[in-house]
């Protein structure tokens, strides 16, 4: 599951269910808006990759993760608002 650039992913309580995968949704471009979706089951929720920049996640749930929320592994200028994060098993990180 990934985004290409200039995408926007957007759901009205959607849930996005990703049970056993290491990561529910991976960015690896510019311009990227994840706005609105419901993510559960894998152990990263959304990993935002060295290439990622200007991505903006937004009025989304991550939940029921056993592992980080939100992964930044070198992407620059993210922002994330008015979230909900109700997930971290083993008590890992909503953002990290």
């Amino acid at each position: 599951n990934g985004l290409a650039g200039n995408d926007t992913a957007r759901g009205s309580e959607s849930i996005l269910a990703t049970l056993g995968s290491a990561i529910g949704l991976t960015v690896s471009a510019q311009n990227t808006v994840i706005d609105g979706i419901a993510l559960t089951g894998s152990q990263t929720g959304v990993y935002l990759d060295a290439s990622a920049s200007n991505t903006t996640i937004k009025n989304s749930k991550l939940f029921g993760l056993s592992g980080t929320g939100v992964s930044i592994d070198g992407a620059s200028d993210t922002k994330i608002t008015n979230n909900s994060f109700n997930l971290m098993q083993n008590g890992v990180y909503g953002i990290s």
